[in-house]
C-alpha cells in the first residue's frame, strides 16, 4: 500500500525522508562552501547528539564528496552518537578515513561501498520495502569537476520512487536507461536543472509527477543570487516542467501524500 513521505531540508540537497517509521538521510551532513550554505549549527549539534527525528536513522546515503555534501568529521560525530543501520558511502578516500569507519562499526551500520562504473545501474534491497537504485554519472561542469563520482539515487519506498540525480550531468539518454520506464512519484533536483535547456531535456527523460528544487542558499545567505533566478526559471519555463514547488528553508518539511 502505498505511504505518504515527508521531505525535511537540512541544507543544499541534504534531506530527511520520512514515511511511517522509516527514516534516510541523503546528504545530510556537511559544511557548504561555494556559495552554498551550511547545515545550521544548532540542527548538526541536534543530530550530533542523537536528538529529534535527525536522531537513529535507517539508512545514511551519500552521492559524493564535495563539502557542500559531505563532512567525514561530522558525520562521525554524527555516527558516535546514533545507531544506523546501513550506510551508502562512494568507494573513494574521504569516505575511507579512520575516525569515519571506526565510528560506523561502533553504530552497527554495514557499509555499502559505491564503487560502479558510469553508467552501469545496482539495485540493492538494504531494509525489508525500501529498495535503491543506484547510478554513478559524471559531475556536470565538466573538466573542472572530472573524476568525480556523482551517484544517483531511485529510492522505491511504500509504494512511492522519489529520484536523486545530485549534481550529476544533464545526460537524458542515461536516466532514461536507469530508470527504465519506472514511474517517478518526485524527482529533486539542483536548478540548473531547471535553468539550463539541456536540464530541462533530462526531466524530460526523468518525467515526474512532481518537481522539487533544492542545492539553494538559505535567505541571506545567496550571494549568487540562485533563490530569486530560480522563481524566475520556474515562472519562465512553466510550461516545460511538471508542478514544482521550491526546497530551501533549514527544516522546511514537504509532504507527498498517498494518492
Amino acid at each position: 500500500m502505498e505511504q505518504s513521505i515527508s521531505i525535511t531540508l537540512t541544507a543544499n540537497e541534504g534531506i530527511l525522508i520520512q514515511q511511517g517509521a522509516l527514516r534516510l538521510l541523503v546528504d545530510g551532513i556537511h559544511r557548504g562552501g561555494g556559495g552554498f550554505s551550511p547545515v545550521p549549527a544548532d540542527l548538526l549539534e541536534e543530530m550530533c547528539r542523537g536528538e529529534g527525528p535527525f536522531g537513529n536513522v535507517d539508512l545514511m546515503l551519500y552521492t559524493h564528496c564535495h563539502p557542500d555534501h559531505f563532512h567525514p568529521g561530522d558525520t562521525a560525530r554524527y555516527l558516535a552518537a546514533n545507531r544506523v543501520k546501513g550506510l551508502f558511502f562512494p568507494d573513494e578516500p574521504p569516505f575511507h578515513r579512520p575516525d569515519l569507519l571506526e565510528a560506523a562499526a561502533r553504530s552497527g551500520a554495514s557499509i555499502r561501498w559505491l564503487d560502479s562504473p558510469d553508467g552501469k545501474v545496482c539495485l540493492y534491497s538494504p531494509l525489508p520495502g525500501v529498495h535503491v537504485g543506484v547510478c554513478r554519472l559524471p559531475h556536470a561542469g565538466g573538466k573542472d569537476f572530472a573524476g568525480v563520482g556523482n551517484y544517483c539515487f531511485l529510492l522505491r519506498l511504500g509504494g512511492k520512487n522519489l529520484f536523486l540525480p545530485a549534481d550529476a550531468d544533464y545526460l537524458p539518454e542515461a536516466f532514461s536507461r536507469m530508470l527504465a520506464g519506472t514511474p517517478v512519484d518526485a524527482a529533486l533536483v539542483n536548478p540548473l536543472y531547471v535553468n539550463k535547456r539541456e536540464g530541462r531535456a533530462s526531466l524530460a527523460a526523468i518525467a515526474p509527477r512532481e518537481l522539487i528544487v533544492y542545492h539553494l542558499p538559505f535567505e541571506g545567505m545567496d550571494q549568487l543570487h540562485f533563490r530569486p533566478a530560480i522563481q524566475r526559471d520556474l515562472e519562465r519555463f512553466a510550461g516545460e516542467l511538471p508542478p514544482a514547488r521550491l526546497l530551501w528553508n533549514p527544516r522546511q518539511t514537504l509532504l507527498l501524500p498517498a494518492r
